[in-house]
């Protein structure tokens, strides 16, 4: 069989066609999402007259805030069929599983994003017969404000109360840490009493972390049970020291406007200046504004706020000086005289 010129262009076409076709095909099938780490509590264990207890999931990877949740339970884990959802208005990242008395249920987590479903593991949930529960976890201090480069107040948590614990003569403490209340991570803190060794804060950088304490009942079996959480504290990052005034630009021999930055009676100021080779105290200059008066060079200038034991530098503004604008005139030595329309020389 013979083709001709224009049947062979033609093949060649729609196999570059067919090619593009498999190769766009595979492209967008390698585009798809993955959902990972969603996992949760592998078990909880009730007191006997607790009204609910969290079931605690971490955060997913792979996902924005665009992701949603549900949770599912089911008397049996062994029949899918047995699964149903828990409520409409189940739609965060954990679960408040309620007290069902003798009724063992299981939960799991189900996350959707970009149009994909996962499952998490499923978590069992039983009662602690008896009417052993737990109460007064409180963490102090709820709020802290921690200056660059320091550390923050070691954290107390209050004395657990609400009855004998007995048999069970142990009670375990985790600590959680995040930079979203949502999600924590466990610490290696087992204490009533918590210090943030690692958290010391720089200028500019991300501000707030959230922590809290579990505490629960050691059984026997070394399961952990009872789980009573405690209030949420923040440690955020104050940056008191800030100078509002924007960078500017002056004719030399000329007054410079004021300087000013934010301000607490309860702090000492000094201004600094930059000499080219390191900052200067400026005499005088104590209030929380400062005004540089005539300048002739371009000058950086900060702050200083003396707070308690150390000191908080501020941003830096810098005011540059321009030559003033000289041998601007024209010489009148040569008068012309020209006749009307004419142009001059």
């Amino acid at each position: 069989m013979r083709f001709s010129n224009l049947h062979i262009v033609a093949i060649i076409l729609m196999l570059i066609i067919s090619i593009n076709s498999v190769s766009f095909s595979q492209n967008f099938l390698k585009q798809t999402d993955s959902i990972s780490n969603n996992t949760i509590d592998k078990y909880k264990i009730y007191c006997g007259n607790s009204t609910s207890i969290p079931i605690m999931g971490s955060k997913p990877n792979g996902v924005d805030l665009t992701v949603k949740y549900y949770w599912i339970k089911s008397p049996d884990t062994l029949n899918t069929a047995f699964w149903t959802q828990t409520s409409p208005s189940d739609t965060f990242p954990n679960y408040l599983a309620p007290n069902l008395g003798a009724i063992q249920m299981f939960y799991k987590r189900i996350v959707i994003f970009n149009g994909i479903e996962d499952t998490s593991n499923a978590c069992v949930v039983k009662v602690l017969p008896g009417s052993i529960s737990l109460s007064e976890n409180i963490v102090n201090p709820t709020i802290q404000s921690v200056y660059p480069g320091h550390l923050p107040l070691t954290f107390f948590g209050s004395n657990i109360t609400g009855g004998s614990v007995s048999p069970f003569d142990s009670l375990k403490y985790v600590w959680l840490k995040s930079q979203d209340p949502n999600f924590g991570i466990a610490l290696a803190a087992t204490e009533g009493t918590y210090f943030e060794p690692n958290l010391i804060f720089n200028e500019g950088a991300d501000t707030t972390f959230y922590y809290d304490r579990f505490v629960y009942i050691l059984l026997p079996t070394a399961e952990l049970a009872c789980v009573l959480p405690s209030n949420l504290v923040e440690v955020v990052l104050n940056d008191t020291n800030f100078i509002f005034t924007s960078d500017t630009i002056i004719c030399s021999g000329t007054d410079a406007s004021l300087i000013s930055g934010n301000s607490d009676t309860n702090y000492t100021y000094q201004w600094q200046k930059y000499n080219g080779t390191s900052w200067e105290y400026i005499f005088g200059a104590t209030n929380f504004e400062y005004f540089p008066g005539i300048l002739t060079n371009t000058t950086k200038f900060r702050r200083v706020v003396h707070i308690s034991s150390y000191n908080l530098i501020s941003n830096i503004i810098t005011i540059y000086v321009t030559p003033n604008i000289s041998n601007n005139f024209i010489s009148d030595e040569s008068p012309q005289q020209i006749c009307a329309g004419q142009s001059g020389a």
